[in-house]
């Protein structure tokens, strides 16, 4: 009897603006991040506003802006592994132009809605708070997430449950009771020594090795459950 075969959940690693728009950091960061299994490493592109003055993190933000250059080196080093969160149209509209087709939606932008009419050759994720007002497009994977920086454990409490899971807790114990919990996608920062901005929230390596071999127990311990309730 063959046992039956279930996907595992995929892994983001968001290096955000960790990187400091530091290239050889990015390289460095997508090299460690895919050797530790991750199945996209992520990226934002912010928009003008954000870096206005009036912003307090304007100054690092405008730092880490990922230029054209940036954008393509990541597809060269990542390939359909990148994925870039946006925050508006046009920022949209430039990484599909240079060949990016993963996409984040945050939280705070999902009425934008600009995952709609988007080609059949994309993937879109879309955060919401607390796991509310989720969407219902199909072609999008909705992440429960909790707006707190970092969020507390026992926050997950008041949480419901989606098909994926975006992180802001402190360790891994937060991601590993949500694929426990069967969630197909576990999205959390991600930083490595050389980083010129680290995040208590972050993982390495190390932890993103950690998570995706509880990923693999996860899987298997279903798929057990699942014989045992077929032929038990």
């Amino acid at each position: 009897m063959s046992m039956p075969q279930r996907p595992r959940a995929r892994l983001i690693a968001e290096c955000a603006s960790n990187h400091g728009g530091d290239l050889k950091i990015i390289n460095q960061v997508i090299a460690a991040a895919l050797d530790a299994g991750a199945d996209f490493v992520k990226f934002q592109l912010y928009p003008g506003q954000r870096l206005a003055s009036t912003d307090p993190q304007a100054a690092w933000l405008r730092q880490a802006q990922l230029r054209e250059d940036h954008v393509k080196k990541i597809l060269t080093w990542a390939g359909k592994q990148a994925l870039f969160s946006v925050f508006d149209r046009q920022g949209l509209e430039t990484l599909r132009q240079l060949g990016a087709r993963a996409f984040k939606v945050g939280h705070a932008d999902r009425w934008r809605r600009l995952w709609e009419g988007a080609p059949e050759d994309e993937e879109w994720f879309v955060s919401h708070a607390w796991g509310r007002d989720s969407s219902r497009d199909p072609w999008v994977t909705a992440l429960a997430t909790i707006p707190l920086y970092p969020a507390p454990l026992g926050a997950l409490a008041g949480m419901l449950q989606l098909a994926g899971y975006s992180d802001h807790t402190v360790g891994l114990d937060a991601c590993k009771i949500m694929l426990a919990r069967g969630v197909r996608v576990v999205e959390k920062h991600f930083s490595i020594d050389g980083c010129p901005r680290r995040q208590a929230w972050d993982m390495d390596a190390q932890g993103l090795a950690e998570l995706m071999t509880w990923s693999r127990i996860c899987t298997e311990a279903r798929v057990g459950s699942a014989l045992t309730e077929r032929w038990g």
